[in-house]
C-alpha cells in the first residue's frame, strides 16, 4: 500500500513536471532578507502543489478546471491530498502568500486554463509571481537574465546542426516507440540517466533515497502499462525546436510531444505528457539527462 500511495504520489508530480521545474527565484541576499526568502520559498511551493492539484482536477472534468469558487472550497480538498500524496493537515494554508495575503486564481474564459498568482510580489523582491500551464513557473525578479520571460527565446543558444537534430528525433522517436509496446525495460535503458539524476536531486533534498525514486519510476510505468484504458497518442513533433547551450541540447514543444489518452491507476485518472527533452553527449551519444512531463 506504501508503495501504491508514492507511485501515485510520483505520477502526480510527473504530470506537469514539478520534479524538473526550475527555481528561478536567486536567493540574493543584499536584497531581501532570509525571513521574506523563507515567506518567498514557502508561496512558491504553495503554487506548485496547488497547480498539481489543478492539473488533477481537470484529468477528472474533461480537462477543464474549476471555478473560483470550487477552487477555494473544501470540495477541492481531495485534489490537494493527491497532489500532496496524503492527507493534507491544514490545506487552507497552502492558499496563502506569508507573512499575509492570498494566492489569486484567475479562471480562463474557456475553462482550459488558469493563471495561480501573487498578488503582492513586489514584498519578495520581484516584479511577478504566478504559474499558468501555458507558461510554467514565472518568478521574475526584473534582471534580464534571471527572471523569465517566456515570450522571448532565452539568449545565447547555439546552432543546431542537421545531424544533431536527426540524432535528438532519432532518441524521442524509440521512447516513443517503447511506450507504444508498453517495453518496460527499453522506456527504463532510454531513460536510465534522467531518473537517477531526478532520484539524486530528491536525495538531496531528503526526500526519499535516489533508489527508491529510481524504483518507483520503473514500478509506476509498470503499473501505467497494465493500467486499464492505457493507449498512446500518435507521436507529435510538429512544434518542437531544438537548441543547444554549451554542451547541453534540448528539444521543446508547447503541445505534448509524447502523450497517452486517459488512464485510470487506484481509481486515479491520468495522462502521460512530454514536452521537453534535454540531452547531454555521454559516451558519443546524445542521452536524456532530463525531462519535463505535465
Amino acid at each position: 500500500m506504501k508503495r501504491n500511495i508514492f507511485i501515485i504520489s510520483l505520477l502526480c508530480l510527473l504530470l506537469i513536471g514539478i520534479l524538473y521545474i526550475p527555481s528561478f527565484c536567486e536567493e540574493k541576499t543584499t536584497e531581501v532578507s532570509q525571513q521574506v526568502l523563507k515567506y518567498r520559498n514557502q508561496t512558491v511551493n504553495n503554487i506548485k502543489i496547488l497547480a498539481n492539484a489543478l492539473e488533477l482536477y481537470a484529468n477528472d472534468h474533461h480537462l477543464d478546471y474549476p471555478a473560483e469558487k470550487e477552487f477555494y472550497s473544501k470540495e477541492f480538498y481531495p485534489y490537494i491530498n493527491k497532489a500532496l500524496g496524503k492527507k493534507a493537515s491544514n490545506p487552507e494554508l497552502l492558499y496563502n502568500t506569508p507573512p499575509k495575503g492570498q494566492l489569486k486564481y484567475t479562471l480562463s474564459k474557456t475553462s482550459r486554463s488558469f493563471k495561480l498568482s501573487c498578488q503582492n510580489p513586489s514584498y519578495y523582491g520581484l516584479k511577478a509571481l504566478y504559474f499558468s500551464p501555458d507558461n510554467g513557473l514565472v518568478c521574475d525578479d526584473g534582471s534580464p537574465q534571471k527572471g523569465i520571460d517566456v515570450t522571448k527565446e532565452m539568449p545565447k543558444y547555439e546552432d543546431v546542426t542537421p545531424a544533431e537534430k536527426e540524432e535528438m528525433l532519432a532518441v524521442i522517436q524509440e521512447l516513443h516507440q517503447a511506450f507504444c509496446n508498453k517495453d518496460l525495460e527499453k522506456v527504463m535503458e532510454i531513460c536510465d540517466i534522467a531518473f537517477r539524476r531526478s532520484g539524486k536531486q530528491m536525495e538531496d533534498q531528503g526526500k526519499y533515497t535516489a533508489e527508491e525514486v529510481y524504483y518507483s519510476y520503473k514500478g509506476s510505468f509498470n503499473d501505467m502499462f497494465r493500467a486499464e484504458g492505457f493507449k498512446m497518442n500518435p507521436l507529435d513533433t510538429s512544434d518542437l525546436t531544438y537548441r543547444k547551450k554549451d554542451q547541453s541540447y534540448e528539444a521543446v514543444s508547447v503541445i505534448p510531444v509524447i502523450s497517452s489518452s486517459k488512464f485510470y491507476i487506484l481509481n486515479n485518472s491520468v495522462r502521460l505528457r512530454v514536452g521537453l527533452f534535454q540531452f547531454e553527449r555521454i559516451d558519443g551519444k546524445l542521452r536524456i539527462v532530463k525531462m519535463n512531463l505535465y
